[in-house]
């Protein structure tokens, strides 16, 4: 008798216990649905997988609401239409975007919203539109899928380039080359000699330059030197010439005088002189034959018969 009342006790707490944790789900259940809550759209470009019904919906980490109904969009099949219940009061406006993300280790997905910068008024629906849309972005998966599908692009279009850079001609082309490449280095294996006299000769070249180098600054100082000579020379010359100009110039003004003023003069006299001169041959003349010309004068000549 006092077992079977132990078992009844046992069986009715047991009730109890289940009851009031049915009771606890029902009221936690109705405490979550009770909120108020806006609908919005999200369109995605991509597999949607592992996201379900009832999905948490996160802006930056902190939920916010849930995924109410995934459906494909049968205008578009490669598009997955969320429907997405928001927390009314939630910040969600034009600046805000949708990103699917996994949570931690366990890799459970979900739908993160998040904002570009802190402005931006609340989003609305559009003209035409039942609910705002909120628009998507890449998830981090797709983003690797396509920089992984771009870089194996790149490797299969290098390796094709690889492959036509080493085709049949390409390959005897380096071939031929390799062996012109050991022909010159036997070559310079057997005049090793020669060459080591070559790079003595520049060894003495490169330091005769590095002294010559060296004595430039003094080169130079003394090239502009020798061209501060030359200018002021230059000056001095220029200047002799001005003045050689000034004196030609005062010549051809006192030729000029010469020629205007003391040549008529000089050549009057020269007749003058000329005709005394004349004059002079003719007395010589007559003194010649008649010396007594100079004691009686010149007597007029004696007329002779029949001359008056």
């Amino acid at each position: 008798m006092e077992s079977r009342v132990n078992y009844t006790i046992v069986g009715f707490f047991v009730l109890v216990l289940g009851a009031g944790i049915v009771m606890l789900g029902f009221w936690m259940t109705a405490g979550t649905r009770s909120k108020a809550y806006d609908t919005y759209l999200v369109y995605m470009n991509e597999t949607v997988s592992g996201l379900s019904d009832q999905a948490a919906v996160k802006f930056n980490g902190d939920p916010v609401g849930y995924v109410k109904k995934i459906e494909l969009n049968h205008n578009n099949p490669q598009q997955v239409i969320l429907t997405l219940q928001v927390e009314q009061g939630t910040p969600v406006t034009t600046s805000t975007y949708a990103i699917l993300q996994a949570q931690g280790i366990t890799g459970i997905a979900y739908m993160g919203l998040s904002a570009k910068n802190a402005t931006g008024e609340p989003l609305r629906a559009k003209p035409g539109q039942k609910y705002p849309v909120i628009p998507s972005q890449p998830s981090l998966f797709t983003q690797l899928d396509t920089v992984l599908r771009e870089v194996s692009g790149n490797i299969k279009d290098i390796s094709n380039s690889f492959k036509n850079v080493f085709d049949q001609q390409n390959t005897k082309a380096i071939t031929d080359s390799l062996r012109n490449i050991d022909k010159f280095t036997q070559m310079l294996a057997d005049n090793s000699d020669e060459f080591e006299e070559m790079l003595a000769s520049a060894r003495t070249l490169m330091k005769n330059s590095s002294k010559a180098s060296q004595r430039f600054p003094q080169i130079a100082t003394k090239l502009e030197d020798d061209l501060r000579a030359i200018k002021i020379m230059s000056g001095n010359i220029s200047e002799a010439g001005k003045q050689a100009g000034l004196t030609m110039r005062s010549a051809r003004r006192a030729l000029h005088t010469l020629r205007e003023q003391a040549l008529p003069p000089a050549t009057n006299l020269i007749h003058q002189l000329n005709a005394a001169a004349g004059n002079i041959k003719i007395l010589s003349k007559q003194l010649k034959q008649n010396p007594a010309m100079l004691v009686r004068g010149k007597v007029p000549a004696v007329l002779g018969p029949g001359e008056k």
